[in-house]
This record gives C-alpha cells, structure tokens and sequence, in this order.
C-alpha cells in the first residue's frame, strides 16, 4: 500500500512539472510572438542592429523553455537572453520578462528604470487577468479560463515609445 502512495506522489509530482513545462513553452511563444508586433524607436535597432535582448529580472522564468524561441529572429535581429538583477541594467535590454514573486522588487527598483524603450512583460500567469495595469509594466501574461493570454498598458507603451501593432492590439484586452 505504501508503495502505491509513493507511486500515486511520483506521478502526480511528474504531472505538475509536465504542466509547467508545458505552460513556460506557451509563454515562450507569446513572448516571440509579441516582439514580433511591437516597433521600438529606431535608437534601438542602432544600438542593437543584429540582437534582441529578452532580460529575465532576477529569475528565468522560462527556464528550459528559452530553447524552442533562442535561435529566432524577429525582423533582423535574433533574440538573446540575459538575467539582470537591477533595473539599473534595463538600457542592456529590449524586453524584461518579470515574474509575479518579483513584481515589488520592480516597484522598489523602479528609481533605477529610466525612459528607456524597454517592454516590460509580467508573467502573472497564476491569476486570472485582472484588468489592471501594473506600474512600469506594458503587457502582463495572464490566465484566461484554461488558457494564457495578455493585457496591454498601451499608455505605459506609448510612453516609452514603443508602437505596438493594431494585430496585436486586437487580441489584447486593454487595461489603464
């Protein structure tokens, strides 16, 4: 019977991981496809012609997923990773994937954020999209039902001067 028990543990410990993983490839793919729909001010593509920095702050929230969007290009430029663990470091970066547990370090760190057109993506993917923008975030990665999809703080993007794409727009829900 005990063995049974450790088995039903095992299996069930395996599932969740097969869920996670599962779950960090979908975001993965919607973080290759929404830098595919945003424009960044053509300072850059000057500083970074041939890259596209995706930085992780202070956690890779991908993990392993990375590897099925690493090689890709979204227009000229090929994507690259890189964990910082400042926003002091944000001008090295395109894009900062932040998850949930750091949010309030973003807000505590947020005096190091400059106006740099960087796109801020947070993954709260654990909660049900709130229709709330979050301080210094552009779009937030969030569940819907059984599925993951994404809010849009077209203020927070304009700011910074990112144009993000009428394509991208429609599937997004909006949020101030």
């Amino acid at each position: 019977m005990t063995l049974v028990m450790l088995l039903g543990v095992a299996s069930a410990s395996a599932y969740s991981q097969d869920v996670d993983q599962k779950q960090r490839l979908v975001k993965a793919a919607f973080i290759l496809n929404i830098a595919k729909f945003v424009t960044w001010p053509e300072a850059s593509y000057q500083t970074r012609p041939k890259q596209l920095v995706l930085c992780h702050y202070r956690q890779d929230v991908l993990e392993e997923a990375y590897e099925i969007i690493r090689r890709r290009k979204v227009g000229a430029r090929q994507l690259q990773a890189k964990l910082i663990d400042d926003m002091a470091a944000a001008s090295q970066c395109d894009m900062i994937l932040v998850a949930k547990e750091e949010m309030a370090s973003l807000l505590d760190d947020s005096a190091s954020l400059s106006s740099d057109p960087v796109l801020v993506i947070a993954d709260m993917t654990d909660q049900e999209g709130q229709g709330v923008a979050y301080k210094h975030v552009s779009v937030a990665l969030v569940r819907r039902g059984s599925r993951i999809g994404f809010e849009i703080n077209l203020q927070e993007a304009k700011r910074l001067g990112l144009v993000l794409s009428s394509e991208l727009l429609k599937l997004a829900q909006i949020v101030e």
